[in-house]
């Protein structure tokens, strides 16, 4: 027995469901512990093939027992996620990474991703690696479709080592032909039942579908019977332990097999998984709350019949529902659920529309060029915009402001919060002695609006400029509302915080720190740093953090990250001792005192917790660039991000990492 209804170990655990809009008003889900966060679509079922999707494979894991349906794990809670759109608006694996961190966030145990991206080489996008990784250090498993293309090939999340990958099979154990195999999924995938599974459709029928897409459902309900029977016993696995299971106990393909590298590491055995979790043979069974068993055996949980598809073409360029032949839809994006954001990038804008763009150009003055014609305003050109932003500050608004990442892939759409944070644009007439000012006065402005102004002209100036912006780091609170760019993309909305709205200027630091470092060298005699020395150091800082640990800053880790970073960017004298590290480290007196560079950053869940606090140990590693075997000199950092603008509870604590 592993769980006694829904307040029991079943219910304790929660399943996340990425997929398309689920029709949670469907009889086979009545009843079931259903929460819908629409994150990236909306959840309004209809007749297209990602409703459909969604609803199938939602039903194959919280179908409940005497429903048309009967689903693998009818007990555990659900989270409804949609990611897939029926009007196929594409999904790019950086918002597949948006929506893995919501679950994540919002305390799934296991979740399901029945789709995915080809990939050549097996590796996902930085983001979604990243994401995918907040998985692995939050206990947290994912379930992912290998694809239906009938190839040696493999896709993304799937392919990705610390994801379960699922294949289909017929009732006969045999691989499906539409489904894909590949070297990854030899050591970290499984066939499960996937061919004629009788699931829900929108409206309240019910239809036989077969595919990858559906066989991961069966795994990822699986998944979740064996947690409950660990936890039933008294004991607290992690899901990722619960893969390795699955794994280490799955049935190998017969002898007299073709084509081994099909069976992917082996057949499902959910039998032999659950007597290793429980220690005694025997099927795992839920008890309903009418107090009834049902034994969830896989055959009894997926009734089969309907033929195998043909293989289905594969979808490029995003990340696409694994569904049956026909069903090549993609995705979208057009909401956020609730929570914080801090994020670093760099200020772009955008106008929606056509009419939006064209309004903007007959508002703005003419130019003239070179050769003597006039030509209308250019509202992409950042010096006209700002430059009538700044005299008509209160159209500030219908501009779509957005935080890119590398200045041109937009991550959210930006808003002001109101009706705070007004500012003025120049000076205030009229002066203390009642003569108005001889320079232009502009009207107040948004404080927020002010920075996104001003940003989008410094960053287009040269580094060494005092008004260069490197970057904008970015506090504030996801809404529940997204914006459709020019382009078609769909982006979260987020209520920008002017509390904590940071521009990174690389020429002021640089002359700041090249101040502190040598007022640090002349206490002891040392020779005074060379400026292009140090400016090389800032910009390795700056690529550090914002190529090799760039990010959608919305998980608690990640928050953490980008504050520290901007902490030691804005504080430069954390940022000086850390180039200043040398001086803590044994050299040699013949040599100059060497400068260190940022090396590495960690974050960790810290053991300092406040009450109603959630907060991390960030720890910047800094080394000496020009002998690796030098020791390193650590400085930690602790962040709570509780709040919309995280704060350090501590002065950063320094270390000396030996060699």
């Amino acid at each position: 027995m592993i769980g006694r209804a829904a307040a029991g170990p079943l219910g304790d655990v929660c399943v996340a469901v990425l997929d398309g809009p689920v029709d949670v008003a469907h009889p086979a889900l009545a009843g079931a512990d259903l929460r819908v966060i629409e994150s990236l679509v909306p959840n309004r079922p209809g007749p297209g093939p990602m409703s459909a999707h969604g609803t199938h494979v939602a039903s194959l894991i919280f179908g409940r027992p005497g429903s048309p349906v009967r689903g693998i794990a009818p007990h555990s809670r659900g989270l409804i996620i949609p990611v897939f759109a029926d009007d196929g608006s594409p999904l790019t694996q950086w918002d597949l990474a948006r929506a893995i961190e919501i679950a994540v966030r919002e305390g799934a145990d296991v979740i399901n991703v029945s789709g995915g991206e080809r990939s050549a080489t097996g590796a996902p996008d930085d983001l979604l690696a990243r994401a995918l990784r907040l998985c692995e250090d939050s206990g947290v498993l994912v379930v992912a479709a290998t694809g239906n293309d009938g190839l040696d090939a493999v896709q993304v999340p799937a392919a990705v080592p610390s994801v379960l990958a699922v294949g289909a099979c017929a009732a006969d154990g045999k691989p499906l032909p539409t489904n894909n195999w590949g070297e990854p999924y030899r050591t970290n995938g499984v066939l499960a039942p996937g061919h004629g599974l009788v699931g829900a459709v929108p409206g309240g029928g019910t239809a036989a579908r077969s595919g990858s897409s559906f066989a991961a459902p069966v795994v990822t309900g699986a998944a979740a019977l064996l947690l409950a029977a660990a936890r039933g016993a008294g004991a607290d696995p992690t899901p990722a332990a619960i893969r390795d299971v699955v794994l280490r106990t799955a049935a190998d393909a017969p002898a007299d097999a073709a084509d081994h590298a099909r069976y992917l590491e082996g057949l499902l055995d959910l039998g032999a998984a659950y007597e290793a979790i429980a220690g005694t043979p025997g099927r795992p069974a839920v008890r309903s709350v009418e107090g009834d068993e049902e034994y969830m055996s896989i055959t009894d949980a997926v009734p089969t019949g309907a033929p195998a598809p043909e293989a289905a073409a594969p979808a490029t360029g995003v990340v696409a529902a694994c569904a049956d032949a026909g069903a090549q839809a993609t995705c979208g994006c057009t909401t956020a659920a609730p929570g914080y954001v801090y994020a670093i990038g760099s200020i772009g804008w955008d106008f929606g529309t056509e009419a939006r763009r064209d309004g903007f150009i007959q508002q703005m003055d003419g130019q003239v060029a070179p050769d003597g014609r006039e030509l209308p305003g250019n509202p992409y050109d950042p010096a006209q915009l700002a430059a009538y932003l700044r005299e008509n500050p209160w159209v500030s608004d219908k501009v779509i402001w957005t935080v890119t990442l590398e200045g041109r892939t937009p991550i959210y759409a930006l808003e002001a919060e109101v009706p705070f944070g007004m500012d003025w644009g120049g000076p205030r007439p009229p002066a203390e002695n009642g003569e108005p000012y001889d320079v232009p006065f502009y009207p107040p402005v948004s404080v927020v609006h002010k920075t996104f102004r001003d940003a989008i002209l410094g960053q287009t100036l040269r580094p060494d400029n005092a008004d260069y912006v490197a970057r904008v780091s970015i506090p504030g609170t996801l809404t529940n509302r997204t914006v459709r760019l020019f382009t078609g993309q769909r982006v979260p909305v987020v209520q920008v915080h002017a509390r904590g709205l940071y521009t990174w200027n690389e020429a002021v630091l640089v002359n700041s720190l090249v101040e502190q470092i040598n007022s640090d060298r002349a206490t002891r005699d040392a020779t005074p740093v060379d400026e292009a020395r140090v400016r090389m150091l800032i910009q390795a800082f700056l690529d550090k953090v914002y190529y090799q640990f760039r990010n959608l800053g919305q998980s608690g880790p990640d928050r953490a990250l980008n504050y520290a970073a901007t902490n030691a960017f804005e504080l430069t004298q954390a940022l000086a001792n850390g180039f200043l590290s040398g001086r803590l480290v044994p050299h040699s007196r013949n040599e100059p005192e060497p400068l260190y560079a940022l090396d590495d950053i960690t974050v960790a869940k810290s053991r300092y917790e406040r009450p109603d606090s959630e907060s991390y140990d960030v720890t910047l590693t800094f080394m000496d660039p020009e002998n690796d075997r030098q020791a390193r000199v650590a400085y930690l950092i602790t962040v709570d991000v509780s709040d919309v603008l995280p704060v350090s509870l501590d002065s950063p604590r320094q270390f000396i990492i030996g060699r």
